[in-house]
């Protein structure tokens, strides 16, 4: 999936018409996933708290925001005054970097263009070919953070996942590769132990496999997790695939 590039509001220069105050460009990157990193040109750089929270918070935006909004949203504790005083002292800091990493106009801010994003860039990629070399799921947006617009982005990222696992295991049944099919329909449960669309993959690749012991050991399993889980009997969909065995 490539790199979504926020486009341009009034005002604003794109990063890729600028020159740093190095006078090269140089790699940005932003890493989100299992905590906070910011690199240029593979470099960790060192972030104050708060430019920490602004560029995660702009990074997952995807678009230009009004300053006055993103510090209320940033520092919903404090009053509006010091709020945005945060926010002018948090953008200082990032200004202080040898490249582009925000943009500002004195209404709005947004990310760079040319700044990489891994929840953007490479999410897909990495779940679709996690099966092919044993690479790790992508660890938990932001842990450390415990801001309530945090959370919904966790679940938007959770959600995600499980539809590229989902998706790429009907691609692999299609393909006629349902040992593929099972490893990332087991990854999808991983995320979601309760997501029957996943076990109902899961029984189907054992099916085309030709195990039929190992699909209604796994049928059981999941009747016996919804009834004692969710007190739900399996849906029709599921029902359809034990007349299969």
């Amino acid at each position: 999936m490539s790199v979504q590039s926020v486009r341009a509001a009034p005002g604003f220069v794109a990063a890729s018409d600028r020159v740093d105050r190095a006078g090269g460009r140089g790699r940005v990157e932003v890493h989100l996933l299992s905590g906070f990193t910011l690199k240029v040109d593979a470099a960790s750089v060192d972030l104050k708290p708060a430019s920490q929270r602004l560029v995660g918070y702009l990074a997952l935006l995807h678009r230009s925001v009004d300053r006055r909004h993103a510090a209320l949203r940033l520092w919903p504790d404090k009053q509006e005054d010091r709020a945005l005083a945060n926010l002018r002292s948090a953008l200082w800091r990032i200004r202080l970097l040898a490249v582009p990493v925000v943009d500002s106009t004195p209404t709005h801010l947004r990310l760079s263009d040319d700044v990489w994003v891994d929840t953007q860039a490479g999410v897909e990629e990495l779940a679709t070919v996690a099966h092919l070399d044993g690479t790790p799921l992508p660890g938990e947006l932001l842990p450390d953070w415990q801001d309530d617009w945090i959370e919904i982005e966790r679940e938007r990222l959770r959600q995600h996942l499980l539809h590229v696992l989902e998706r790429s295991a009907v691609d692999a049944l299609r393909d006629g590769r349902p040992g593929d099919a099972i490893d990332l329909g087991l990854r999808a449960i991983a995320l979601e132990p309760l997501r029957e669309s996943a076990h109902r993959m899961v029984i189907r690749a054992h099916i085309q496999e030709g195990n039929a012991h190992e699909a209604r050991q796994h049928f059981r399993r999941t009747v016996r997790m919804l009834h004692d889980e969710l007190g739900i009997q399996p849906s029709p969909e599921l029902a359809r695939l034990a007349s299969d065995l």
